[in-house]
């Protein structure tokens, strides 16, 4: 259903195919794709987006002094079949990731 494309110096992607590998939408993702998920219905689905905090000098820092990866911030939007986004929150990279209904 969906694809990732893009490089350290270029924009990243999200991309929908139907059968044949049609490329039905696609959405250009301001930062690493953290995570999709797709409620019972598939009428929705959840993108989380990493948006770094750091610099990369501080975020290595970070990561040596916590023994893990730093907190950063994940803009989490909320979108229809159309591709159409109702809902956006940004959260913790430490929180759960959400889980879809459709009540």
């Amino acid at each position: 259903m969906a694809g990732q494309s893009g490089s350290a110096s270029s924009c990243w992607g999200l991309r929908l195919y139907r059968a044949g590998l049609k490329l039905e939408q696609k959405l250009v993702l301001n930062g690493s794709l953290a995570f999709v998920r797709i409620s019972p219905s598939s009428k929705y689905f959840a993108v989380g987006v990493l948006q770094e905090r750091h610099s990369e000098a501080v975020h290595r820092e970070l990561e040596e002094a916590e023994q893990r990866e730093p907190e950063e911030d994940v803009e989490i939007k909320v979108l229809d079949s159309n591709f159409h986004v109702p809902a956006t929150v940004v959260r913790s990279s430490r929180a759960t990731v959400p889980v879809l209904s459709d009540v």
